[in-house]
């Protein structure tokens, strides 16, 4: 069944579901499908490149090491908001992050309730190999574009970012 059949079916159900397709087209609906394949495919892509690199590291866990590396001590929530994953999500990654020697957490010296990850050296290694691998990463998304173009793209993606980031 494709989805546009879908839409046609809904569309004979009770009227409250009736105004919900008529705000729900395919091509509205597309957006949101392509940014998720995309999404998918990308992340898929780095986690194959990290494993072909022969780093023992997920596109997430690389982005709490640059994060890190940017500005060490850093609350977990805060991470959480800029790597886009829940707070729950981030505890359990940052369980093995430090069971792993990448990182250490510490009690916030100016607020006893807080706890601050700090970037240990064997995560500032790995870090480094990691940035060289998602640097090519990067590289190759861009290839097949002009530059222009490319800075469009993002500037974009950024807007739709600042949009819906506080949701």
């Amino acid at each position: 069944m494709t989805y546009q059949k879908l839409i046609c079916q809904i569309k004979a159900w009770p009227e409250k579901w009736a105004i919900w397709c008529k705000v729900m087209t395919a091509e509205k609906q597309r957006i949101i499908n392509q940014v998720s394949k995309l999404s998918r495919l990308l992340l898929g892509d780095l986690r194959k490149r990290l494993t072909e690199a022969g780093l023992d590291i997920s596109p997430v866990q690389s982005a709490v090491l640059f994060l890190l590396m940017e500005s060490d001590g850093r609350k977990l929530g805060e991470m959480a908001a800029l790597v886009g994953v829940d707070n729950s999500a981030l505890t359990r990654l940052a369980d093995r992050m430090e069971k792993a020697g990448l990182i250490e957490r510490r009690v916030s010296p100016g607020d006893r309730r807080a706890t601050l990850v700090f970037i240990t050296d064997k995560g500032g290694d790995l870090a480094g190999r990691a940035a060289e691998v998602v640097g090519r990463a990067n590289q190759n998304v861009q290839e097949g574009f002009e530059p222009q173009e490319f800075e469009a793209f993002v500037s974009m993606l950024d807007r739709l970012i600042d949009r819906y980031g506080d949701s």
